[in-house]
Parts: structure tokens; C-alpha cells; sequence
């Protein structure tokens, strides 16, 4: 009723949770400073009505496409399994799925191996999730400057095999790595790469618009 559009952004892991770690780092905390600063980015057209969600939301007016409405599987260090973060998402039927995690060698143990790559479902018949994908991947390799891992079918995960809606997964890069490790800790690199994140969903949310215009 209040959106043209609604994103969900899910910040990996999380608790107990603590996903890749090295040197102290955890992934949870780098993917929840990047979904914060989704937030702020995207705050600037606030529906202060929606109360019910307290803090839970952002929204930003994207011309051409009209007012989104951004919900955040967590925006605290806590535990969400993954059919909480499944069944939020489906309550808000969305437009797009947007998970934000950290890479690290399977190991864990430091290695020269580097790069940010975007995770799809390739059951997605439509082909958006591969695109939505490829257009995120695009940005962060131009605004990261970092190397490409790839675009990658995630089918075997649950929260792209069961996502309804285009979803993507963005590996932002390695913890493992010695100068990623020192990039992904960082403010400046952690705020570039939000941003690079919803540059990405409003390029394709007006992709998508136009699309629909010229039907």
C-alpha cells in the first residue's frame, strides 16, 4: 500500500552465528556495518508512518520507478536462521532479495586467493536473478576495484533456492586475504561498497521500469 517496490537486504549471519572468521574478524560484523549503511544510504525518504517497524525499514524515491520501501532481515548482532530470514521475506512479497556476505578460504588460513563474486538462482526461469546478478557484480569490480570471482549458481542454498523473487548473493571479497582483510574492516571501503550495492538495485529497478513502460 505505502510502495511501488520493496527490497529485502539480509545481513549474513549474525549471533552464535559468527560465519567466516580471521584474525579476530567476523564476517557478521562486516555484513552488518554494510546492511547499517544500506540503511542510511536509503533513509533519506523515511516513511515515518510505518511505525510498526521502528527502525526495521528505510525508503528512498528512485525516479521512474517511484517511492521503495528497503526491510532488513537484521540490523543487530543477532542469530536469524534461515527460514526466519525466508519467511520475512515472503511476507513483504518483494521485488528483489539482497543477501551481503564476506568470502574466506574453506579453511580459513590466509591466502593470496581474492575477489568478490555474486551468487544466483539459476532455477529462476525469468533470468532476473542473473541479471540482477551480473549488474551487481559489474559495480562492485568498477567502484571496489577489486578482482572477479564471478557470477555463481547458489541453487544449493536455501535462501536462493527457495527466494520467489529475483535474489542475489554478494561475496564482497576474502577475509583471508591479507589486503582485502584490511579493505573490509575499513569504514571507507565497508561505505563504497553499500553504496555500490544500491547503485546496483536502483540501476536494475529502472531497467526494469523502463521495460515495463515500453510493454
Amino acid at each position: 500500500d505505502y510502495f511501488d517496490k520493496i527490497v529485502v537486504i539480509d545481513a549474513g549471519h549474525g549471533g552464535r552465528d559468527k560465519g567466516a572468521e580471521c584474525e579476530g574478524v567476523y564476517e557478521k560484523d562486516i555484513t552488518l556495518a554494510i546492511a547499517k549503511k544500506i540503511k542510511a544510504i536509503t533513509g533519506t525518504d523515511a516513511m515515518p508512518e510505518l511505525t510498526e517497524y521502528g527502525d526495521e525499514l528505510s525508503a528512498m524515491q528512485i525516479d521512474g520507478v517511484g517511492k521503495v520501501g528497503f526491510f532488513y532481515t537484521r540490523l543487530t548482532d543477532r542469530k536469524v536462521f534461515l527460514n526466519e530470514r525466508g519467511r520475512f521475506a515472503r511476507t513483504f512479497d518483494p521485488d528483489l532479495f539482497l543477501s551481503v556476505h564476506i568470502n574466506s578460504t574453506s579453511t580459513g588460513r590466509i591466502s593470496y586467493i581474492n575477489g568478490a563474486s555474486v551468487l544466483y538462482r539459476a532455477g529462476d526461469r525469468t533470468g532476473e536473478s542473473k541479471k540482477f546478478a551480473d549488474l551487481i557484480l559489474k559495480n562492485l569490480l568498477k567502484d571496489l576495484k577489486c578482482t572477479s570471482k564471478g557470477i555463481i549458481a547458489g541453487d544449493e542454498m536455501y535462501l536462493i533456492r527457495t527466494s520467489a523473487e529475483p535474489c542475489a548473493l554478494a561475496e564482497i571479497g576474502f577475509l583471508t586475504n591479507p589486503d582485502e582483510h584490511k579493505k573490509l574492516i575499513s569504514d571507507s571501503y565497508q561505505q563504497k561498497a553499500a553504496q555500490s550495492l544500491v547503485d546496483s538495485i536502483e540501476q536494475y529497478l529502472k531497467r526494469g521500469q523502463e521495460s515495463e513502460d515500453r510493454d
